[in-house]
């Protein structure tokens, strides 16, 4: 009797110990295959796409010219039924073509360099158009323009001219030339736009 239960004893003891057993090596296998998922899986990862708004393309453009590269020539003035149209010529000396478009500022200056007085404005000047063009002037090609005003009628607020500035369409530095008159205020001194000569 005492050897039956200790043998029922030592087999309880070894069912324990082999469940237990299987209850350790589930554990075990449930936190590898954690621990394995957790290494293996993969990062998150982002892609942008890139729409045509999105995308800058960057043109190459040709250089333009300055000027320094402009070449005044003389003015030359005529006057026709009592109007004096003076024409204003350059030639674009550099290698870079210069572009224009509209009208050119100017202003008269007396012998000192100061301003003098005068109504400027733009519109009609004889042999010239009176709307605006778009011009490309290359190496050693000329453009200009022209003004106009009327030397007849009641004159008053008249005064002597010796230069006069200029700052051509797309410029910011002025050209001086020498240019003789006597400019009355009123009239108006007439501008043309810029064109090929």
């Amino acid at each position: 009797m005492a050897q039956k239960i200790k043998t029922t004893f030592y087999f309880t003891l070894i069912f324990v110990g082999l469940t237990c057993a299987g209850c350790s090596h589930s554990a075990t296998k449930t936190a590898a295959s954690e621990r394995i998922s957790s290494t293996t899986s993969r990062p998150t990862t982002q892609t942008t796409v890139l729409t045509p708004s999105s995308v800058t393309t960057t043109k190459a453009t040709a250089p333009l010219c300055s000027a320094s590269s402009i070449q005044p020539a003389s003015p030359q003035a005529a006057v026709a039924a009592g109007t004096v149209v003076t024409t204003f010529v350059f030639t674009n000396v550099g290698p870079n073509v210069c572009n224009f478009a509209g009208y050119p500022t100017i202003v008269f200056l007396n012998s000192q360099g100061n301003k003098v007085a005068a109504e400027i404005s733009t519109g009609s000047v004889p042999g010239y158009p009176t709307s605006q063009q778009a011009i490309s002037v290359s190496q050693n090609h000329s453009f200009g323009f022209g003004i106009s005003y009327s030397d007849v009628g009641v004159q008053t607020n008249c005064n002597k001219v010796n230069k006069i500035s200029i700052i051509l369409p797309q410029f910011s530095t002025p050209i001086t030339e020498d240019y003789s008159a006597v400019i009355c205020n009123p009239p108006a001194v007439v501008v043309s736009p810029v064109i090929i000569k």
